[in-house]
């Protein structure tokens, strides 16, 4: 087991940062979680883990399909069953079958990681969403509302923000 220990360098680095005020957003912000919503994310990535997994089968089955072919077209041709032919096709099936493996599960996790990325973009600012109308129905002061940079529906907190301004007045900024 490697364990890692900060040079002296690095740890005079770090010193000299820690006495820095870095403001209310590296003060307070919270620990990054896996699933910000669950019952969203994981139908999300269930969907595409679904879509990936019923591709990978299609592609498997019509594969193997086609080796079928390759060895009814050796017995129509007379073939005996010891034949090489035979063993070239079940030899070529037991390469495919290695690589698809391979390349199927690396697919599946591609895709599926993609799905958990991708939920997290929708999720995240959902949830920020939510949180701000918890947070600011009770205070008296309209509070603009924020994303972080590269959420998807970056264009909601300032629709949002002048609609609460013509409805609400003038916003005070944080």
């Amino acid at each position: 087991m490697i364990i890692f220990t900060p040079s002296r360098k690095c740890q005079k680095k770090t010193d000299k940062l820690r006495h820095l005020n870095l403001g209310p957003a590296m003060n307070q912000r919270k620990s990054k979680s896996l699933l910000i919503d669950p019952r969203f994310q994981f139908t999300v990535i269930g969907l595409f883990a679904s879509i990936s997994l019923f591709a990978c089968a299609i592609l498997y089955t019509a594969v193997h399909y086609i080796f079928n072919q390759f060895v009814e077209r050796g017995v129509e041709l007379g073939l005996a069953k010891g034949h090489v032919f035979y063993q070239f096709i079940e030899w070529q099936k037991g390469k495919f079958d290695m690589a698809f493996y391979i390349v199927s599960l690396s697919v599946f996790l591609a895709i599926t990681l993609s799905g958990l990325f991708l939920s997290h973009r929708i999720a995240g600012p959902l949830l920020r969403f939510k949180q701000y109308l918890q947070e600011e129905k009770d205070k008296p002061d309209v509070v603009p509302l924020t994303f972080r940079k590269g959420d998807f529906f970056s264009d909601l907190p300032d629709l949002f923000n002048k609609y609460q301004e013509s409805k609400f007045g003038a916003k005070k900024d944080k």
